[in-house]
This record gives C-alpha cells, sequence and structure tokens, in this order.
C-alpha cells in the first residue's frame, strides 16, 4: 500500500528527505487545505527572541507560530493573538500639557507584559502607554458658568470615536449612543392639524436624558415625535366593503399616532390606479378562474376551467380562454400552471448530419401536436422534434477489456454499456480514463475529471471528507477543520445555526458560534447548542431601559403590579385569575357540621383550608407576574 511521505528541502548542499512527519519547527505547507501537502516548511524564528532557549511551532507559517522560551532584554512575550511575538517595551508618554507633565511607570514590565503608565487625565486618551490626546468634544454638552456657579460637563474616552459626557446643556438632553455620547436638542411641541390655534402641549418635561413628551395627535393624523401632526396617507376603499376612509373598509393600514400608514394593495379580482382611488373589479375572463389585473385591460387568470385552452395576454391585454386553440397551436397539458396552454406546434427535428427535416407524418391539430417520422437506422432522438443522432459504440476499459452493450439502441435512446471500473469514468459510452488522483486516498471514485471522491483513506491521513470541501471533489486529510466534526473518521458539516455566522462542534447536536455573537438583530443562548433569538421590540407603551447585547435580550420598563402582556415587550393588561370553585357538601353529610356541633368548625379566619391554599397560590402567580413585567 503507497503510503504519504513529506519532502524537507535540504540546506545548500545536503540532500533532501521524505519523512514520515515534519521536523519541530517546521510544518506542512498548504495549511488547512488538504487538497495541497506541499512540503515541510519552516515556521521561522522572532528575530527579537533571545538568542538560545527558544523553539518554535506553528500549522500555517509565521502567522499562528507559538513560541516557548524568552524573548530578548527589552522585549516581551505578546500571547493574545493567533501568533506568538517578542514585542519592544514601550516608554511612558507625556499628559496631554506635554512634556512637563510626564505620565510614570506604574508597574514595571515583565516576561510576558508591558510596563504600565499612569493614566491619562479626564478629557483625555491614549493608545498604551504613548502621548495623551484630547478626546473629541461633545456639541451641547454642560459649560461652566460663574453665575450661577455650575462645573462643566467631565468628558471621557478611550479613543477618539468613543466620548462620553457626564450631561448636557439646559436646551439639551443626552443620548447615549453605542459608541460615544451626544447632546440632542429639547424639542418643542408641534401643533395640531388645525394650526397654531390648536396646539399640542406638554405632558412630561424633558429630563437629562429624555426629551420632553406632548399630548399625542388627534384621530387620523400623527407626527414625528413632538412635531406637528399631519393628516394620515390619503387610501381608496376595498370594492367589497366602500365606506369613508379611514373605516373598516379603507385601504388604510398601519397608520397611528406616529406613523402615516400606507394603502394596502387591492383584494384578487379588483385594481386601482393607485393608492388614493377606490378597487375596481377586474374585466372578468370568460371560462378562467383565479382572476387578477393591474387595470381593466390586462385581466389575468391562474387557470382556465377544464377542456378550455389559455392564452396569455400578453404585456396590455387579457389572457383569454378558449374552447378551441387557433390555427397553428394546440391544447398543451402542463404540470404546472394552466392545465392546458394554446401552444404553437412544433417542428419535426432534423435527420443525423442533415439540415432535412424529418417528415411530417400527421400534422397538428387544435388538441395535438405534430407528429414526426422515426429517426432512420443507426440513430436516435429523445422525441420527435430534437435532431437524430448516431448511436454511439462502447468504448474499452482503462486496463484488460472493452465495455459490452447491455441495453440495444432504440429510436428514441442511445444503447447502454457496461460501467468503467471503480477508480475511472467515461463521458457517455467512451473510453474509460482514470479518476483524478486525491491526496491521502488509496482509492477514489468519480463521473469527471473534477469531482473525484475518496472511498479509502490511507492510515496516515484517515479524516474523509465528502464532495464540495475542497474544489468539486472530496479529500482524505489528518484532521477535520474548523466547520466539521469527526463522524467516525468522516468529516460532516456543523448544522448552522440559524441568524450566526461560522459555527464549530463535536457533533450534529453540539454546534457554537465561532464569533460569540449572533447576526445584528439577534442575541445568542450558550447551551448544548447555540441558539440566537430575535431581539424584542418595547412597545410605546413601555419604554427600552437596557439595550440588548449580543447575550442578553433587551429589557423593557416592567408592566404594573398586576398587569402582564402576552408576548415579551407587549402591551400591558390586567391580568385575571378565577375565582376558587366553592365547595358545598350534601346535608347529612360528615363535612358538614350539624349546629353546635364540634367538628367541620372553619379555621381561623372562617374560609376552609383547600380555598386558602388556593388563594394564596393565585396571589403568587400574580406576585412573580408583576416582578417579571409579564
Amino acid at each position: 500500500m503507497f503510503h504519504l511521505r513529506y519532502k524537507t528541502v535540504g540546506a545548500a548542499g545536503a540532500a533532501d528527505t521524505c519523512t514520515a512527519t515534519c521536523a519541530a519547527g517546521f510544518y506542512r505547507a498548504g495549511g488547512a487545505n488538504p487538497s495541497n501537502p506541499g512540503l515541510c516548511t519552516t515556521c521561522g524564528v522572532d528575530a527579537n527572541a533571545a538568542a538560545t532557549g527558544v523553539t518554535y511551532t506553528c500549522t500555517t507559517g509565521a502567522g499562528d507560530r507559538q513560541m516557548t522560551g524568552a524573548c530578548a532584554a527589552n522585549f516581551y512575550l505578546d500571547e493574545s493573538g493567533a501568533a506568538d511575538i517578542c514585542r519592544p517595551v514601550t516608554a511612558c508618554g507625556n499628559q496631554l500639557a506635554g512634556a512637563c507633565s510626564p505620565r510614570v511607570q506604574v508597574l514595571a514590565a515583565t516576561a510576558t507584559a508591558d510596563r504600565t503608565c499612569t493614566p491619562c487625565a479626564a478629557g483625555s486618551y491614549a493608545a498604551a502607554n504613548g502621548n495623551c490626546l484630547a478626546c473629541t468634544a461633545v456639541a451641547n454638552s454642560l459649560a461652566a458658568s460663574v453665575n450661577p456657579v455650575v462645573a462643566a460637563a467631565i468628558l471621557t474616552c478611550t479613543t477618539a470615536a468613543d466620548s462620553r459626557v457626564t450631561a448636557c446643556a439646559a436646551t439639551h438632553y443626552k443620548v447615549a449612543g453605542p459608541n460615544s455620547d451626544s447632546c440632542a436638542p429639547i424639542t418643542a411641541c408641534g401643533n395640531q392639524l388645525a394650526g397654531a390655534c390648536s396646539p399640542r402641549v406638554q405632558v412630561l418635561a424633558a429630563t437629562a436624558t429624555a426629551d420632553r413628551t406632548c399630548t399625542p395627535c388627534a384621530a387620523g393624523t400623527w407626527a414625528a415625535a413632538n412635531g406637528n401632526c399631519f393628516a394620515h396617507t390619503t387610501c381608496g376603499d376595498q370594492l367589497a366593503s366602500p365606506t369613508v376612509s379611514p373605516a373598516s373598509g379603507s385601504r388604510l393600514v398601519g397608520a397611528s399616532t406616529i406613523a402615516a400608514g400606507t394603502c394596502a394593495a387591492c383584494t384578487d379580482g379588483t385594481f386601482a390606479a393607485n393608492g388614493a382611488a377606490d378597487c375596481a373589479a377586474c374585466t372578468p375572463v370568460a371560462n378562467g378562474v383565479g382572476l387578477t389585473c393591474a387595470s381593466a385591460t390586462t385581466s389575468r387568470v391562474t387557470a382556465c376551467d377544464a377542456t378550455y385552452g389559455w392564452t396569455s395576454g400578453g404585456v396590455g391585454g387579457h389572457d383569454t380562454c378558449v374552447a378551441a386553440c387557433p390555427c397553428g397551436k394546440w391544447a398543451k397539458p402542463w404540470s404546472t400552471g394552466q392545465p392546458l396552454r394554446c401552444t404553437t406546434h412544433s417542428t419535426c427535428g432534423a435527420i443525423q448530419a442533415s439540415g432535412t427535416l424529418r417528415d411530417t407524418t400527421t400534422a397538428g391539430t387544435a388538441t395535438t401536436n405534430t407528429v414526426c417520422a422515426d429517426c432512420a437506422a443507426g440513430t436516435f432522438a429523445a422525441d420527435m422534434w430534437t435532431k437524430c443522432a448516431l448511436v454511439t459504440a462502447c468504448g474499452n476499459q482503462l486496463t484488460c477489456g472493452a465495455r459490452v452493450e447491455v441495453d440495444a439502441a432504440t429510436t428514441t435512446k442511445d444503447r447502454t454499456c457496461t460501467a468503467c471500473a471503480d477508480g475511472t469514468y467515461a463521458a457517455a459510452n467512451g473510453n474509460c480514463v482514470e479518476c483524478t488522483a486525491v491526496s491521502g486516498a488509496s482509492a477514489v471514485t468519480c463521473t469527471t475529471n473534477a469531482n473525484s471522491q475518496p472511498t479509502t483513506c490511507e492510515a496516515q491521513c484517515p479524516k474523509m471528507y465528502d464532495a464540495g470541501v475542497v474544489a468539486a471533489g472530496g479529500v482524505c486529510w489528518n484532521t477535520c477543520i474548523d466547520g466539521y466534526w469527526d463522524n467516525s473518521n468522516t468529516c460532516d458539516k456543523c448544522t448552522a445555526v440559524t441568524n450566526a455566522g461560522a459555527v464549530t462542534c463535536t457533533s450534529a447536536t453540539t454546534s457554537k458560534v465561532t464569533s460569540g455573537a449572533c447576526n445584528n438583530g439577534y442575541f445568542l443562548t450558550a447551551g448544548t447548542a447555540d441558539i440566537c433569538t430575535k431581539d424584542t421590540v418595547c412597545d410605546a407603551s413601555r419604554p427600552q431601559v437596557t439595550a440588548a447585547t449580543d447575550t442578553a435580550d433587551t429589557v423593557c420598563t416592567a408592566c404594573p403590579t398586576g398587569e402582564g402582556s402576552a408576548v415579551s415587550g407587549g402591551v400591558c393588561a390586567k391580568t385575571t385569575t378565577a375565582a376558587p370553585a366553592a365547595t358545598t357538601a350534601a346535608p347529612g353529610s360528615a363535612t358538614t357540621a350539624a349546629p353546635g356541633s364540634g367538628t367541620g368548625t372553619a379555621p381561623a379566619g372562617g374560609v376552609a383550608a383547600g380555598n386558602t391554599a388556593t388563594i394564596g397560590f393565585a396571589s403568587i402567580v400574580l406576585a412573580v407576574f408583576a416582578a417579571v413585567g409579564l
């Protein structure tokens, strides 16, 4: 059996070597691409490492080189990235004021960490130990004043793009953005639709972090935030329920006090020129079903009645359903769409090696297609309207012997021949050709020269990938790459996590999101298999308390005590609890005490013990609903 060996190019004057594995400090070129084993190639060295006592390992070269040993003097080992790197110990820079205000050392450098320096003063930042730079100012932040005495807002940042401020000017409120703060102007209340004589007035005053709120717009109007109110979008009515907008028949949808709304499409069988127009009935198509249209002259049907043939109306006409197709067409059955379509009669196919058409034996009618003569002896065609082709001869196997006929040719199909031997392929009935070799495979199968799939892998590369992992074919490799898991020496693709990117796994049910974060708008719940769930959007009546993060959902304002919501973040409503059923004993039963009897006495408070437990449980349920804000 052939065993894979890896070549190491010898130094000048020395012979090359072939070994079962690469030596320490070398890696197999080709990295995570198992289709290119390549040479044993050096990992390289770090120029700032100590002169002795250092070794290296890697899988792809300097980009993931790991180092064991120490760095040279005035360097430290940074192990935070994909590759270990000896970095220079940095000097402490200056405060924003300049050289007269230096940053000074707090902790000395170690073998694996740079020195630390005193932090930059408020309002400035630095990259690592460098010179401090001014934070980007936040416009309209609170400025210092003497009368009255007010201290300026404190500005902080860690880069030029993440400035945070403690307060805004009196006419502004702070907006805590995802990257930096901003100060937005407090807006004035606009007017109702009637104009300046009907102003919207303040409901809640502005705070340090929120704009004022104003009375809502009147029915049938809307506004963006606190602005002037405008009329909802004008929409026509549906044909089935004509009413005056915006009553039940109106096409207006999605309108509210903060949204203009849009016009819904007309129902099937009706149309309108635009959103403001009322819907009108489409022109009927006789013997058709599923009527739709875009205008009074473009009626369409999804099907014709049984036995009727369909003809498209084209760009500007109606579809038609006719009892008999017109001259030159026939009612062709279709498995999808129209059951019968008026289709142009087919033209007979040509004779092999000629442009001459085969004879028409029966002309097409309104219900049947053209019938053509069969192909001549030694030729075939899949149908009567395709050009005839020569019947092909059986080729040869790659070694020893010919392929022989299995099924004889007919007028509609070529002959079939015995299959090519394992590890070979052929185009149709031609000669068999050897499959393209696969690195690490001892046996392969294929149907072309570009889709070889291993059937058996060498002992040194036992992990088999299915076709499609590398180019069009499968491969053998010594380990399963990221995104695949080892299923008894077959590398199976990990199950995707919906609404996330790349994953890793150890089985078909343990997919973990590689980046630790879902797609935008979703948060991750870690478990045996990670799950990405859509972020909750808080209803306007329950303002957001905390924005969603990579691993936690949005938190909305809790519902008042005794209220809950049907959906997360939804509108709050009173929680109802059914009253406990009364228990009534039959006269004379053991549970009903006779007057003056000592038995059947109610517990303290006069309520039966069972009902006491029921009421207590209901109280706990209501308390839990209130606590979680449902």
